[in-house]
């Protein structure tokens, strides 16, 4: 048996107007103690410790506790001691830092026993194949999320590319996928993610696993496989309203010849951001909510779940920025000068259209 636990989106940055107390410059000040009881709990006993790595790492030198969406080569370390031994780095922000951040992203994690998936190969995604307890287990991710070009250095979420990947993984006891996708802040999948993922399924994956909504969304049954179509964050200074501060992890056991099994534990991002646990009501109560909702438009027909989606999908995004905004306000007084500066030019950056998602 292997056990393997996936969690949600793990920023190492700062967010633009948290260059003075978001997780690099948190990490500057303590090398994350106030995180590591929690965060080494999560991951007792995984022979895989998962995650998706939302923002490159630099060197000391050149002061990632001052600037955005940048971390530190020495968050590395930490995330092997907490447990994490498996990173995605195909998502939208890793190349934040342009070629040579993600390239020295690379050279650090295996230098601190952390290997990496979703790195650019003709096919998309590189294959990561781990044999351990008698099986072996091949992981693959996707980037879907293009607001940053992509120049062949990770890889691309197509039908295509994930199609060749999971041919590639062929032999392997079970075929692990994970996708950055979706749409921020909406708490179901669209309509053409379960397509797709079904079609993963019956092409041979296993386990599905997804990021970048930044909320949880339900888990689903297909076959012999488990899509769980977004984790939400785990470790991110992205704490404006509840429902960006609860995410889930995933703990599966992993046995040749049997369906995986698995549990979700939901965690809720304190002001620290410290990913705590949350009582089995809590969470069953949050989750279930969305689980009612999905349902209701599994229900649907295609041209309903679309419409209702995408009307949900503009509500949402809506909400979401009025919420950041008020977020944004309030901290507006306590902010330092550099803070400012940069959040002026992030404005200024929207307007000559060259925004980014979040």
């Amino acid at each position: 048996m292997i056990i393997l636990t996936a969690v949600g989106d793990i920023f190492p940055g700062n967010l633009p107007y948290h260059v003075s107390n978001g997780i690099a410059s948190s990490f500057f000040r303590h090398q994350g103690k106030p995180w590591a009881t929690s965060m080494k709990a999560c991951f007792e006993g995984s022979d895989i410790g998962l995650a998706n790595l939302e923002s490159p790492l630099l060197g000391e030198d050149d002061k990632p506790h001052q600037i955005e969406f940048a971390g530190s080569t020495e968050f590395a370390a930490f995330l092997s001691q907490m447990g994490i031994n498996v990173v995605s780095v195909a998502n939208n922000h890793i190349l934040e830092q342009g070629a040579d951040g993600f390239a020295l992203t690379l050279k650090t994690l295996p230098q601190n026993g952390i290997q990496v998936i979703g790195t650019y190969t003709e096919t998309g995604s590189n294959i990561l194949k781990i044999e351990k307890n008698g099986l072996s287990i091949a992981l693959a991710a996707f980037n879907d999320i293009r607001d940053i070009a992509n120049p062949n250095l990770h890889g691309d979420f197509s039908e295509h590319n994930v199609l060749e990947s999971i041919k590639a993984m062929a032999g392997a006891d079970f075929k692990v996928l994970v996708f950055h996708w979706g749409n921020e802040y909406v708490h179901v999948p669209s309509y053409d993610q379960i397509t797709l993922a079904k079609r993963f399924i019956d092409a041979g994956a296993d386990i599905i696993i997804g990021h970048h909504p930044h909320v949880v969304q339900p888990a689903m049954h297909y076959k012999h496989g488990i899509i769980l179509f977004s984790l939400g964050n785990y470790l991110f200074d992205l704490t404006y309203r509840e429902n960006v501060r609860i995410g889930m992890t995933a703990r599966f056991e992993l046995i040749k010849g049997h369906i995986p099994k698995y549990t979700l534990q939901g965690i809720r991002i304190r002001d620290d951001y410290t990913p705590t646990v949350l009582s089995e009501k809590t969470f069953a109560r949050i989750l279930g909510k969305h689980e009612a909702l999905f349902e209701k438009y599994l229900h649907m027909t295609e041209d309903d779940y679309r419409r209702e989606y995408l009307a949900m999908w503009k509500r949402n995004r809506l909400l979401q920025r009025i919420w950041m905004k008020k977020d944004l306000l309030n901290k507006l007084p306590k902010m330092s000068k550099r803070e400012h500066n940069l959040l002026l030019q992030r404005v200024l950056s929207l307007f000559s259209f060259r925004g980014r998602i979040i």
